[in-house]
């Protein structure tokens, strides 16, 4: 398994391509600060999409039953492992982590996943 931290050109084009490829998967939604403790927004609802608008400078992942926007995003990290993306971790301006816990990876094509 492996994390990395996307730079910031890589942003929408990542997101864009996961999101063509994207299938039926449950996420748990996290959000957690020093003044925040840990908060679980979700737990195992349905995917539909990940994007970020570089004009609103905001992230967001879109499920059936809500939608978690990210504002002015200072960091985007993804965790994938040898089938695909498993997790993402976005930090904001004031240094609270938005955590996406994919119940099955998003699978990548072969050039992007560790290891290939």
């Amino acid at each position: 398994m492996t994390t990395r931290q996307l730079d910031r050109s890589q942003w929408q084009p990542y997101f864009d391509d996961i999101n063509h490829r994207l299938e039926a998967t449950q996420v748990d939604l996290e959000v957690s600060g020093h003044d925040l403790g840990v908060q679980t927004e979700a737990y195992d609802i349905t995917l539909i999409g990940l994007s970020y608008d570089p004009r609103d400078d905001a992230f967001s992942i879109v499920t059936e039953e809500l939608e978690h926007r990210v504002v002015h995003p200072k960091q985007i990290s993804v965790r994938e492992d040898a089938d695909g993306l498993t997790a993402l971790e976005i930090i904001d301006r004031e240094e609270h982590r938005h955590v996406a816990r994919l119940r099955s990876a998003l699978r990548l094509p072969s050039d992007e996943r560790p290891g290939a």
